[in-house]
């Protein structure tokens, strides 16, 4: 009788565990540096990549996934989220072997100081978005990531980007970040998940991130192809 129920508890135990295990093996943890490259500055790539695509072309308003491929090179491919409050799916085909980077929930402030504001004021700035975080979800085909208010905040280094005459971001009204210019000094602060080069077939990523005034719902259906077979 104590066997089968020392039995049935370890049954239980790797039964409840086992998606968190599966969900661990794929992403770098992120106090490492994937491709030599520290998660505080792939953060920043990430905001040069998403802001720097016309607003015609930038993946970001993209409600299909038909813009997914736009920008995009190297090992690392970036997901990105959304500009509005609803849902958005995107389908798209990713090459095998391309890790995937995204922020679950991020924001950056750029200020030029004539109001002799300092790098910290810029940073409490940033960090007002993540602060206010009330929902912050990654799923991986179906299995969740677990401890992202805990371990996968990510604050950057001081960065200048620049924005395209057409820009998402619209007129801003500082010189710190015109409306075709580039913005400096700036700073991130957000969630931030990269995920190991998925196994070639398909895979849904589900990303969510709220606060009390804004809300990020993005599902990524994504097919990863030989990298031999995307041009047929």
């Amino acid at each position: 009788m104590n066997a089968h129920k020392k039995l049935l508890s370890i049954t239980l135990f790797l039964s409840l565990s086992s998606p968190t295990v599966y969900a661990d093996q794929l992403f770098y943890a992120p106090d490492t540096a994937p491709f030599n490259i520290k998660f505080k500055d792939w953060s920043v790539q990430w905001w040069q990549f998403a802001l720097s695509i016309p607003k015609s072309e930038n993946p970001l308003i993209d409600t299909t996934g038909a813009k997914c491929v736009v920008g995009q090179r190297g090992p690392v491919w970036f997901l990105v989220g959304t500009l509005g409050d609803s849902p958005v799916h995107r389908v798209c085909n990713v090459p095998a072997g391309k890790a995937l980077f995204f922020p679950v929930l991020n924001s950056f402030y750029a200020d030029d100081f004539t109001q002799h504001h300092s790098i910290s004021y810029a940073r409490e700035q940033a960090a007002a978005t993540p602060n206010d975080a009330t929902i912050l979800s990654v799923t991986v085909d179906g299995h969740p990531i677990q401890h992202l208010e805990d371990k996968f905040r990510i604050r950057s280094n001081v960065f200048e980007l620049t924005l395209p005459e057409e820009n998402v971001l619209g007129a801003l009204p500082t010189a710190a970040c015109p409306p075709s210019g580039t913005c400096s000094p700036a700073v991130d602060d957000g969630y931030y998940v990269m995920l190991k080069p998925l196994s070639v077939g398909n895979h849904t990523v589900h990303i969510i991130g709220a606060t009390t005034t804004l809300n990020v719902d993005v599902t990524y259906t994504l097919s990863v192809v030989p990298v031999d077979l995307l041009g047929k």
